[in-house]
């Protein structure tokens, strides 16, 4: 089942009732959800009233809440504590991962991601789509040559957008407010499929700073990132016309959404995204408690 993401910009209040999300805005009409129909669920406005039963309801359903700040970013998310049955097992195997076989997780991780990259940018310069291809073919494991910050650097290269407009950068104009976006809502889910699948987020594979929360959702996220980019792409006249060129307009956020449900090729299966994560998760279990080495990753069909 295809998971659905909503998000409410506006004020209002939301509560539970019969399992389901129910939504009162400022005009007093109300639109209900059922709660087992969510997978994510962003809330934009500070001035949304939630119920603690509608919360708790969302916690035991495995739903990633989004809270933003008051530039509209996502800034921080509400995920279920324990939602698998094998939580503590399974945290105990991540614990005792040894370092070569994070790396050979990473490896694959930054190989599936540079591939991804160079499927986004075939059409428009398949030259450095070639150069990333081969760059794949040469890392490492635990990508000790950083072949995935290179890759990087000339990926973001051939975006059709002059250099001296362009810079990838966690505040820069457009469309790097689209990605972060993009990137942030995929972050969540990435996490919610974690825990769903009984994986601790802050045990990372290779990211491993002490004050993030999230360290193994940023390793997963990798290989996906791509898919957010191709609809950035798809999108790129309505992202720089915005008004604002550091702020992400409500129209370009519905744009982004969708990319949830955009087509993955797992394997010899082609799934929706969000059911691909919940896949790669899974996976992830296995290898870390060594009933097989290879990871189910994303490649664009």
């Amino acid at each position: 089942m295809i998971k659905r993401t909503v998000c409410f910009s506006n004020p209002g209040t939301l509560r539970l009732h019969l399992r389901q999300l129910v939504w009162r805005g400022e005009d007093a009409r109300e639109t209900a959800v059922p709660i087992e129909d969510l997978g994510v669920l962003i809330l934009e406005s500070p001035l949304i009233t939630v119920s603690t039963a509608l919360l708790q309801a969302l916690t035991e359903a495995c739903v990633a809440v989004v809270l933003c700040d008051a530039a509209h970013l996502p800034s921080g998310y509400l995920l279920p504590q324990a939602s698998h049955t094998l939580a503590s097992r399974i945290l105990r195997q991540q614990i005792e991962l040894s370092d070569a076989r994070a790396g050979m997780l990473w490896q694959q991780i930054v190989i599936a991601k540079i591939r991804n990259q160079a499927a986004v940018i075939r059409s428009m310069d398949a030259t450095k789509a070639e150069e990333l291809l081969q760059m794949a073919a040469q890392v490492r494991r635990g990508d000790v040559t950083n072949l995935e910050a290179q890759a990087a650097r000339r990926y973001f290269e051939a975006f059709p957008i002059p250099e001296d407009v362009f810079h990838r950068s966690r505040y820069g104009t457009m469309p790097n407010a689209a990605l972060n976006y993009g990137y942030a809502i995929l972050r969540a889910a990435v996490a919610r499929a974690l825990v769903g699948s009984g994986l601790n987020p802050e045990l990372g594979l290779h990211h491993r700073n002490q004050y993030n929360h999230f360290c193994l959702a940023d390793d997963v996220m990798e290989p996906y990132r791509p898919f957010v980019d191709r609809i950035v792409l798809e999108h790129l006249d309505t992202f720089e016309k915005t008004e604002y060129p550091t702020k992400l307009s409500a129209k370009g956020k519905q744009l982004l959404l969708p990319f949830l449900t955009m087509d993955v090729q797992l394997g010899a299966a082609t799934r929706p995204l969000f059911n691909a994560l919940q896949l790669t998760s899974a996976s992830l279990v296995r290898c870390v408690c060594n009933q097989q080495k290879t990871l189910e990753l994303p490649s664009i069909p």
